[in-house]
């Protein structure tokens, strides 16, 4: 009785202050407000409403009065605005309340509180979050820990800001990123003995490294989540580490633990009355039966639970992911005008869209404000896939044209999301999940036979990540030179922290103080590189300059240089090819009955095995008449100059027959050159003065610690290559260092390094040997702003690495490629040491004579096979290892500069003999 007597004591005097303000002319001073503003706070008899609008009343009385625009005031103000965001859903009103709050608080002015100020700037970022605004919360939530720094009981502060940072990287997709605020949380948590903080990063990491695809330290986590809830009070991080593990059991199809999971899940997750979760969880689960056992039953009743709770909630974007996961289980049962109405459903839902008609989609820029951008892609990438089913059954073309233009607004969604993300992985992760989207979008272009569509498509699908790092370079150019300097600084920074990491093992101490450090080298160049954007405008506007060359441009290109282009896209089931020439462009389809990916790989090793070669050469003829024929005859280019643009793929076309027999290689009647896009292969390339032409490395023998053998003969074969150019510098032996390869090679115009290099198809880094150490892909970021137009890499698997979807292979001469320079030739297996030198020498003979790169290497293989006719070096293993990749123009070398010298020598050599000759003539004048 007496705790109910004085709760309602409260509110009777809260109501009789409240009412006073507003009627008397006696003003209260700042304390009585403050203590007004505590007991509404925690007034738990008063509506939220009812707070709301006497809170309105104590700021009119505050603004009467004309009391100080101080901390209380702004404690008001603040206070205001989380009841407009959370009761009256007025969001603007709540923003520009919180800002004035801050803005009062960081004044410096007497009676003001920065501290104050830590908690508006984390209810700013909070407003920007729910309203998807990511980019502004991220702000907003560094703001809070640059203040909260300053202070030493404000740790806690930190840590919500970091947690609420991490969730924000998740909700991009920016799984990376994600992780790595997640890690440092743990460890700062750890490091404060606080184990509610410790507990949330923990369950954030867990969900980010599961969405990133990688399971075992997904479950890891979880176990340790699952584990400590025997000790700790955390229903809603059990829940979820429940779910994880429900969608690892189904990643490992284990079926029956995984709806045991996802069941418990869900009922811990309900008893807290966490909805959205619950929705969530129902969504997930439901993917679970479409997915993993096509129960479209329980997969719809999954969803429909989904739905009720969602409104329940009000939550619009988990009832816009039901409605598009139930449209997925009507597409499947082959319910199409279901399908559409589900979509349709979902899109209004979001306020995309007021029409019904499936064919209708609103504008790209609506999708902007749209922070789930998942969601929006899934829901684009599913109507698109319907609509071109629509066609296939119809054959009415309106279904066709709009799955066309739905594919652009998709692509657009994309592309944002790929900007607001930093982390390379998370980007390679989008790049994988987008795949499906590229392959609808590639076959409505070819049943419309759009080419230039399919180009478009072809492009966006290529090698994006490496176009954004030379957009990055070109950007460059906008900075200050102490700017630029300063972002090479902390570039560098983070390629040591990187290294010093991949060195050390995983699960260890040092690895996981290594791992912060590198962490926080790339925080620190992430808020540098935000400085830029504010400092120069154009700037950014270079780095994420996204524009695909037109068809018309390549063609253009091409007839300059007499050449022909083959776009090649690839998935699992098919493969879509674009033949270009200057006058016309072609779209071809390969099913799996046409083309098997099998047979790249059986191609590949053929021609990587000397022995293996000579004794299946029929068995090798067979096969590449037959790759001939599918990959390339069909393609009618004309003989000359082909650049060829594959995916997921790179072999020596040149090595291909058109013959059974094995004796007709392309390589009599094409020059083939390799590009990672045509978007790569029409880049300007900022040209930078060089203080040479040559510059060529030869370790000739290692330190043992390297355990690789000595090549005796590269330094003789590296002379030879430089005696075809003047100013040239040779570093061979001891002076082949790391050191000087990277700081020397961007002076000149042609590098060329004989040396050993290593390469798998794993994520281990390519390498390259020095003398004295190892130069890793990594370490390439270090170039600056190179003079080099061409790297000749006469080693072993330079062009060999990790495959990503659409990006190509992350080999040593794709990094030379981001850095900036625009030709790289490369061998794609181990090379033959006689014939690497020979080559090497000839193609150079023909670079210093002004012959096309491309032209030039073509060359200097036709000179070697007649120069062995007859013996075992006409397999393609010697030969046809060695690509070239980029720019295919002839090289600007300087001129000798001993010659001009000469010429300087003779001209006034020549002007003192007419001197000479005219006084001698007027001396006979006046003789006379």
């Amino acid at each position: 009785m007496c705790c109910k007597f004085f709760s309602g004591k409260i509110i009777l005097v809260s109501f009789a202050l409240f009412f006073s303000f507003s009627s008397l002319s006696q003003c209260p001073d700042n304390q009585i407000i403050k203590d007004s503003i505590l007991h509404l706070s925690n007034n738990r008899q008063l509506q939220s409403s009812q707070k709301l609008h006497l809170l309105y009343l104590l700021k009119k009385k505050s603004e009467d009065c004309n009391l100080a625009k101080d901390s209380v005031y702004a404690r008001l103000l603040s206070k205001i605005g989380v009841y407009e965001f959370i009761v009256a859903k007025n969001y603007d009103s709540a923003i520009k309340l919180t800002l004035q709050a801050v803005h009062i608080n960081i004044s410096g002015t007497k009676d003001c509180s920065e501290k104050n100020a830590i908690d508006q700037y984390f209810n700013l970022g909070l407003y920007f979050t729910k309203l998807m605004f990511y980019s502004k919360a991220l702000v907003y939530h560094d703001s809070a820990i640059v203040i909260a720094q300053k202070y030493s009981d404000t740790k806690s502060d930190i840590l919500d800001s970091k947690l609420e940072k991490s969730n924000i990287f998740y909700l991009l997709g920016d799984f990376e990123k994600s992780i790595e605020e997640s890690t440092k949380g743990i460890a700062q948590s750890l490091e404060n003995k606080d184990s509610s903080h410790y507990i949330s990063f923990l369950y954030q990491r867990t969900r980010s490294f599961l969405l990133a695809n990688n399971f075992k330290k997904a479950e890891s986590d979880a176990q340790l989540i699952i584990n400590t809830e025997k000790y700790m009070d955390i229903p809603f991080e059990y829940a979820g580490a429940l779910k994880t593990m429900g969608l690892i059991c189904e990643e490992k199809k284990d079926t029956a633990n995984a709806i045991l999971f996802f069941k418990q899940s869900i009922k811990q997750i309900i008893q807290i009355q966490k909805y959205e979760q619950v929705v969530s969880d129902y969504i997930d689960f439901g993917n679970f039966y479409l997915n993993s056992l096509g129960n479209y039953a329980e997969a719809r009743a999954c969803y429909f639970k989904a739905i009720n709770y969602a409104q329940k909630d009000k939550n619009i974007f988990g009832l816009a992911a039901a409605y598009t996961n139930l449209g997925e289980v009507s597409f499947s049962e082959q319910h199409y005008n279901e399908a559409g109405n589900y979509y349709t459903k979902a899109l209004q839902i979001l306020k995309l869209f007021h029409q019904k008609n499936i064919l209708e989609n609103p504008p790209a820029s609506f999708f902007d404000l749209i922070g789930n951008k998942d969601l929006v892609t899934v829901l684009l990438v599913n109507k698109g896939k319907l609509l071109l089913q629509l066609f296939k059954e119809t054959k009415d073309n309106k279904f066709l044209n709009a799955c066309l233009q739905t594919s652009m607004v998709t692509d657009s969604v994309i592309t944002q999301t790929r900007h607001e993300q930093s982390g390379e992985q998370s980007k390679l992760y989008w790049r994988n999940k987008t795949r499906e989207f590229f392959t609808n979008a590639m076959e409505a272009c070819y049943l419309a036979n759009d080419t230039k569509n399919a180009f478009f498509f072809m492009e966006k699908s290529r090698a994006v990540l490496l176009n954004d790092k030379l957009n990055e370079l070109g950007a460059n150019a906008h900075l200050s030179a102490s700017d630029a300097q300063q972002e090479q600084n902390f570039q560098i920074k983070i390629i040591v922290e990187q290294q010093k990491l991949n060195d050390l093992a995983i699960d260890t101490k040092a690895y996981k103080e290594q791992q912060l450090k590198l962490f926080a080298a790339k925080d620190d160049f992430e808020h540098f590189t935000q400085s830029l954007g504010k400092k120069y405008p154009a700037y950014y506007e270079y780095k994420y300059a996204d524009r695909v060359p037109a068809l018309a441009d390549l063609q253009e290109r091409l007839a300059t240089n007499h050449q022909s282009f083959a776009h090649y896209f690839m998935n699992d089931t098919v493969m879509y090819i674009l033949s270009i020439t200057p006058g016309n462009a072609k779209i071809a389809r390969l099913s799996k009955n046409d083309f098997d990916f099998a047979q790249v790989n059986n191609f590949l090793q053929y021609c990587s095995n000397k022995s293996f070669l000579n004794t299946h050469y029929k068995s090798f003829a067979a096969l590449s008449n037959s790759l001939y024929k599918s990959l390339f005859q069909r393609l009618q280019l004309p003989k000359g100059r082909v650049v060829i643009c594959s995916d997921n793929f790179l072999i020596p076309f040149e090595a291909l027959c058109s013959d059974m027999d094995g004796t007709q290689f392309l390589i009599y009647n094409y020059n083939f050159s390799y590009v990672y896009s045509a978007t790569y292969l029409m880049k300007d390339f900022k040209t930078y003065p060089a203080n040479g032409n040559f510059i060529g490395f030869a370790p000739v023998s290692f330190q043992t610690y390297l355990d690789v053998a000595s090549l005796t003969q590269s330094e003789t074969a590296l002379k030879k290559s430089a005696d075809n150019y003047s100013n040239s510098l040779l570093l061979t032996n001891e002076a082949a260092t790391k050191k000087s390869f990277i700081q020397k090679i961007a002076g000149y115009s042609v590098v060329n390094v004989f040396s050993h290099a290593s390469a798998d198809s794993t994520y281990a880094e390519p390498r390259i040997y020095m003398q004295d150490s190892i130069i890793k892909l990594s370490d390439l970021q270090l170039l600056n702003k190179p003079a080099t137009r061409l790297v000749v890499l006469s080693a072993c698997q330079t062009n060999v690495g990790k495959n990503a979807t659409g990006e190509g292979i992350y080999s040593l001469a794709r990094g030379f490629a981001s850095a900036g320079i625009p030709s790289v030739a490369a061998t794609l297996w181990n090379a033959d040491e006689d014939m690497i030198y020979e080559v090497s020498a000839t193609f150079h003979e023909y670079l210093a004579q002004g012959i096309s790169k491309d032209s030039a290497l073509q060359k200097a293989k036709i000179d070697f096979i007649n120069k062995h006719k007859g013996s075992e070096k006409l397999l393609p293993y010697y030969w046809a290892n060695m690509i070239l990749i980029g720019n295919t123009a002839p090289l600007e070398l300087s001129a000798d500069s001993n010659l001009w010298w000469l010429i300087c020598g003779v001209a006034l050599l020549l002007i003192a003999v007419f001197i000479q000759s005219g006084n001698e003539s007027k001396t006979k004048q006046n003789n006379k």
